[in-house]
């Protein structure tokens, strides 16, 4: 099941579910969120009785699938990119890395749907984008293994992590993480699916993933490449910890979908991106998520 947040002929939000080139509206109910209705309808919490209410997705504007959810965490779980990123610095992928998967929270307060643009922000010049699967979690988590953690999530999406490579690297030394390399937009959408509809398992689902910038494909890989997978990422993340229904869980970019990756590995299509760019994340089975970079007024 395709499932989405949109703004219809009226302007109200509202949530759905895909048929075809239609959408059509599910029920809130009294006193819930749609957040909360759109992960409750995706863990079977709550029946599919559509309301009737059908319009033409060409005539809707999507929205993010959660437009605030609790937290965002963003992991590194594949080594590729690790390593394709380090030898911009001449360094190989270091042994703790293989310990556990690590993360970093960013900012869910700039979420981008799939349609919206991005002015160029004013932190640096060598934007980047990153392709990345997400999982979202349906359920409230403390001390969870990979299994229960895995059990645990209502559905995927896509993630693009934008960064602000020049200004990272000024970040990186202070030995804090990324900050507002990062936090000026992360892309999200188009729809929440469901885990019965993709191939593979809740842990590690098996899809293929693109990245076209300007109509031209930039970076492909597959999500099941992944060294770690959704289920140890979350069971660490609920470690000690609570993970809240609704909170969002990056895959890491997958290998090669990133321009800083490509630029370490010689690839003369690659450029840091700018105003005029279209970018387009796409992942088989969830959709297209696509972005403008424009320049700031």
């Amino acid at each position: 099941m395709k499932l989405a947040q949109f703004r219809g002929a009226d302007g109200s939000a509202a949530v759905g579910m895909l048929d075809g080139d239609d959408i059509v509206s599910l029920p809130i109910p009294a006193g819930y969120s749609t957040d909360r209705a759109i992960v409750a309808y995706a863990m079977g919490d709550l029946p599919i009785e559509p309301r009737g209410d059908r319009e033409r997705l060409a005539d809707v504007t999507l929205l993010t699938p959660l437009t605030q959810p609790p937290s965002i965490r963003d992991y590194m779980m594949f080594e590729g990119h690790v390593a394709n990123s380090l030898r911009r610095f001449k360094r190989d992928v270091p042994e703790r890395w293989y310990a556990e998967p690590s993360f970093y929270f960013t900012s869910p307060h700039r979420l981008l749907a799939s349609g919206q643009s991005l002015p160029m922000p004013t932190g640096g010049l060598e934007l980047d984008y990153e392709l990345e699967l997400a999982a979202v979690v349906g359920r409230d988590l403390v001390d969870a293994t990979p299994d229960e953690a895995a059990d645990a999530i209502a559905g995927f999406t896509i993630l693009n992590d934008f960064s602000l490579r020049d200004r990272q690297a000024l970040e990186r030394p202070l030995g804090l993480g990324p900050s507002k390399s990062k936090d000026f937009a992360t892309g999200l959408g188009p729809v929440l699916v469901t885990v019965d509809e993709l191939p593979g398992t809740r842990r590690r689902p098996e899809l293929s993933m693109e990245a076209w910038v300007n109509g031209e494909l930039w970076s492909a890989g597959r999500s099941e490449t992944m060294h770690f997978d959704f289920g140890e990422a979350i069971a660490l993340a609920a470690a000690d910890s609570r993970v809240a229904a609704g909170d969002v869980f990056g895959s890491g970019t997958v290998t090669s979908g990133c321009v800083m990756e490509l630029l370490a590995l010689d690839d003369d299509r690659a450029h840091w991106l700018g105003a005029g760019d279209i970018v387009e994340l796409k992942i088989a089975g969830i959709g297209t998520l696509t972005t403008t970079i424009t320049a700031r007024g």
